[in-house]
């Protein structure tokens, strides 16, 4: 494990996803190194499992976070998809929900944000990653009652999806 207090800046540190490895080890999370500018983590959240993947991009210093949900959708559902997104995507300020489709039509989706490291001390930087995930684990977990709605077509009661896309505070 690094030990922060011996580097000054985070530029210091080899690589930012050698942090991610890191810092998972230290959240005893699941990670595997892809290649040297990508690493994958796996974890549970609130409602279901998810899938992160960090990508560095050396020239943009930036570190860009794709966090995957595991709800499947058939095609009446993924008529609802646009609609939703706009809704939720208005009201966040970090971070947007996108909706993809791979090779055999299966759409996912997915929560994306990019975050610059430049100029970022090691501490800064350690604050900014775990800040980035929690991020990503609370959007998600907050909008899974919504996606859940549209996984099932239960879309039709207005009032229904505008309490799925209230924040609640507490536990009843």
């Amino acid at each position: 494990m690094l030990n922060y207090n011996e580097i000054d800046s985070f530029d210091d540190i080899l690589h930012p996803i050698d942090f991610i490895e890191d810092m998972s080890r230290s959240y005893n999370w699941k990670c595997q190194r892809n290649n040297e500018d990508k690493a994958s983590i796996a974890f549970k959240g609130q409602y279901q499992s998810y899938d992160m993947v960090f990508v560095w991009d050396e020239e943009l210093e930036t570190l860009q976070l794709s966090c995957m949900t595991n709800i499947c959708f058939d095609d009446e559902a993924q008529n609802y998809i646009p609609t939703t997104l706009m809704s939720i995507n208005a009201n966040l300020w970090l971070g947007h929900f996108i909706f993809r489709k791979d090779d055999n039509g299966n759409g996912q989706l997915v929560f994306r944000h990019t975050m610059s490291l430049r100029s970022t001390s090691v501490q800064s930087g350690h604050d900014c990653l775990k800040s980035l995930i929690d991020t990503a684990i609370q959007e998600c977990d907050r909008f899974y009652p919504l996606f859940n709605l549209v996984q099932t077509k239960d879309v039709s009661n207005p009032a229904k999806l505008n309490l799925a896309l209230s924040d609640c505070h507490g536990i009843s």
